[in-house]
């Protein structure tokens, strides 16, 4: 039996992510859509064939029939809209960052309990090839005890230039707290320890109070230092836009060590190094996993429990800890 969902909010990662995927599920069928744009709302509808669409996404949640709605809103406005569809009965699956204020995040996450529904994250690089092995790996032990982790993702930014960078740099928190949140989580689910200790200095480099480049130091509670590092600015103004993802986790008996030099964190080559021998695998998964998102989400509301999926609480723990890094990085201004 297929999950009927709606999507709130048909913007740029509804446009390039959520909505091509949603069609490949088969436990889900889309029925509504919601958008304050009207161009934008009608474009998405007749594109995916959904023949109900709002202005107001409260009419949406009117809809009996709707199990579950898709939340692809800018981060300042996801506090009410998740709680009022919770209210309404629906469980979730919001995007990342989950709020604009951890407060707000744990509001919702308590809504959630308090209505026994599903409130799940879009944290999908933990379904995308490389960054999945590498937790497999790491489940498996061969390296060790892990003492250090490096997690960089350096790019050029939505768009180069434009408002939709500025909504990026601004509501959306800059590329610490954007784009940061994804490898925020990915340390805390590589390591299952929690963050203690939180360093950050940014650069400003186009006006903005939150910076474009940023370089944060921290540790577990485990003991592991770390490192991540996140950027807007890395080719904006070359001739060629490039993008450069790298992770190494580093144990006493070797490391695990990840590198993308391509046009996507999906494409490149993943090195194990153990005592017995060295693993080498390529990648060329370019296009985020959004329909295993949309997989586990409905298997996760079919279980009624959280299934490989980033949930609630881990949504909140990320920006709790790109927002401390954020605050640390707007004062060090550096030019």
């Amino acid at each position: 039996m297929t999950m009927k969902i709606g999507l709130v909010g048909c913007g740029s990662v509804a446009d390039y992510g959520h909505l091509p995927a949603i069609g490949e599920v088969e436990e889900v069928e889309l029925i509504a859509l919601a958008d304050l744009n009207k161009r934008q709302l009608k474009e998405q509808a007749s594109r995916y064939d959904v023949k109900h669409t709002f202005t107001d996404y409260r009419n949406l949640l009117e809809m009996k029939e709707l199990e579950a709605v898709v939340v692809t809103t800018p981060a300042n406005t996801h506090h009410r809209i998740v709680l009022d569809a919770l209210d309404a009965g629906k469980h979730v699956l919001c995007e990342k960052p989950i709020s604009d204020e951890p407060d707000k995040g744990w509001e919702m996450v308590k809504a959630a309990k308090a209505t026994g529904k599903i409130l799940a994250v879009c944290f999908e690089y933990r379904l995308w090839g490389p960054f999945k092995d590498i937790k497999v790996w790491l489940d498996k032990n061969l390296i060790g005890p892990i003492h250090a982790l490096r997690l960089i993702y350096n790019w050029n930014g939505p768009n180069g230039e434009g408002q939709r960078r500025k909504l990026h740099m601004t509501v959306e928190g800059g590329p610490i707290y954007d784009c940061g949140v994804h490898y925020f989580d990915l340390g805390r689910w590589y390591l299952n320890s929690e963050y203690k200790q939180i360093n950050a200095i940014g650069v400003h480099v186009e006006g903005y109070e939150n910076p474009d480049h940023v370089i944060v130091t921290v540790e577990f509670e485990n003991g592991t230092i770390g490192l991540i590092e996140e950027s807007y600015i890395y080719t904006t103004r070359s001739k060629d836009w490039h993008k450069f993802t790298q992770v190494d986790v580093i144990g006493t008996n070797g490391a695990i060590c990840y590198l993308s030099t391509h046009g996507s964190p999906g494409v490149g080559e993943l090195r194990v190094h153990s005592p017995e021998e060295t693993i080498v695998t390529n990648y060329e998964a370019g296009e985020k996993p959004f329909a295993a998102l949309h997989r586990a989400f409905a298997e996760s509301v079919k279980r009624g429990k959280i299934v490989d999926i980033a949930s609630g609480e881990d949504g909140v723990k990320a920006i709790e800890a790109a927002g401390k890094a954020l605050n640390l990085a707007r004062r060090e201004k550096t030019m």
